[in-house]
């Protein structure tokens, strides 16, 4: 009984930081990222530095929990919804290191109306997987799911 509750709580906890992430991600997509087309030139340096510092505090710390506490879920219960929500976390992280981060590297140089646009776009990776993610999540936490 006590794995049960211990898996449980570790599927809380993954379930509790991926709709965070969710919110957060849907909230960048839809209102932050569009509204960098509309950014003066002669503000866009400090604009930009401004959203990387701050976006950075705020998720990075949560998305290196969320990543361990899935991994140790993995680990403590394997089954579909972790395998899944595992490789779906995964995806993630390529896209935000090998995507999202090199366009920020190239707009931090300077503005781009066609790297924006492409930031929006390759942006829905990590937007759609985070709500599939959590989505998974709930079906597998929700005992008459699981």
């Amino acid at each position: 009984m006590y794995h049960y509750f211990e898996r449980m709580s570790w599927m809380l906890i993954s379930l509790l930081l991926s709709t965070f992430m969710t919110g957060v991600i849907w909230i960048i997509q839809i209102v932050h990222y569009p509204s960098f087309r509309y950014i003066p030139d002669y503000q866009w340096s400090i604009a930009h530095k401004e959203h990387v510092s701050g976006i950075t505090f705020i998720v990075a710390p949560v998305m290196v929990i969320e990543a361990l506490s899935r991994f140790y879920l993995l680990y403590i219960q394997v089954n579909v919804t972790t395998i899944i929500t595992s490789l779906f976390l995964l995806v993630i992280w390529l896209s935000t290191f090998f995507i999202q981060v090199p366009i920020h590297n190239q707009l931090e140089k300077s503005w781009s109306l066609q790297l924006v646009n492409r930031l929006v776009k390759t942006n829905w990776i990590r937007t759609a997987l985070w709500t599939l993610n959590t989505a998974i999540l709930f079906i597998g936490y929700t005992p008459n799911f699981s």
